[in-house]
């Protein structure tokens, strides 16, 4: 997991023992150890001040070994101090946004024992958790994503019977909803004008337009890439690279986005 605060200042970054950390990428990177109290499985979603990161923890106490049951948590980047928002369990959590359009957190939930996902938000002003997808009866797999405005959801859904996926984005707005891709996208980020969606492929990172069904842009060909996020500026992309989708022998890497796709 690895995600730039809104300034695109830093990043917050997971370890190989899972223990959450941030970089200040401004002038040079400086690494800060903020927490390792128990396991973090979510990727940690930054606040609008970018003081702030919201995850779903497991405490060690309560890890099996592959998962737990996990609650919302946020911490304090400069004090390291922590709280529970929440103290609803969930077996498995992950894909966290913040939108800033309408102050809730989206996260993808899994039951124990479930196959099928779906996509939750998290209203702080009434302290409430609400099922987004299972009323639109979309069938959810993993590699959801909030854009940048949090206006448009992207969703990899699953066509069921072995039918395969396809990509979609669901205006939360409107309610309007319309597909892009006819194949799992694997690790999917918004550039910050929704324009386009980076996702890898095994060793390639490619490029597809949000507006249409496309193929899409190969723009990097490497070791095995994951975790993707665009930055706020729209000028790079932060990911892991290494052997498998273990971290412990992945690193991190920036690229600069080629012209063709920076911001207007």
């Amino acid at each position: 997991m690895v995600r730039w605060s809104p300034d695109g200042n830093q990043l917050a970054l997971l370890n190989e023992s899972e223990h959450l950390i941030v970089a200040d990428v401004k002038d040079r990177i400086k690494f800060r150890n903020i927490h390792e109290s128990g396991f973090i499985f979510s990727n940690a979603a930054w606040d609008p001040e970018g003081t702030k990161l919201y995850y779903f923890e497991t405490p060690y106490d309560d890890y099996d070994g592959v998962t737990g049951d996990s609650q919302l948590r946020v911490i304090d980047v400069q004090s390291k101090q922590e709280s529970i928002i929440h103290p609803q369990q969930f077996y498995v959590a992950g894909d966290v946004d913040f939108s800033p359009y309408d102050g809730k957190l989206y996260f993808q939930s899994t039951a124990q024992g479930s196959r099928e996902s779906v996509i939750m938000s998290y209203d702080f002003r009434t302290d409430a958790y609400t099922d987004i997808t299972t009323p639109l009866s979309i069938k959810v797999t993993t590699g959801s994503r909030l854009s940048r405005d949090g206006k448009w959801l992207f969703i990899n859904e699953s066509l069921g019977n072995g039918n395969g996926h396809r990509g979609i984005i669901l205006d939360l707005e409107s309610g309007r909803r319309w597909t892009i891709s006819d194949h799992y996208l694997q690790s999917p980020t918004w550039s910050p004008d929704k324009k386009w969606i980076a996702y890898a492929r095994d060793h390639e990172v490619f490029l597809i337009p949000t507006d249409r069904i496309d193929v899409g842009t190969r723009i990097l060909e490497d070791h095995y890439v994951t975790g993707l996020d665009w930055s706020p500026k729209g000028d790079r992309i932060v990911f892991y690279t290494g052997t498998n989708i273990r971290i412990d022998s992945s690193k991190a890497y920036l690229m600069r986005v080629p012209d063709a796709y920076l911001p207007c």
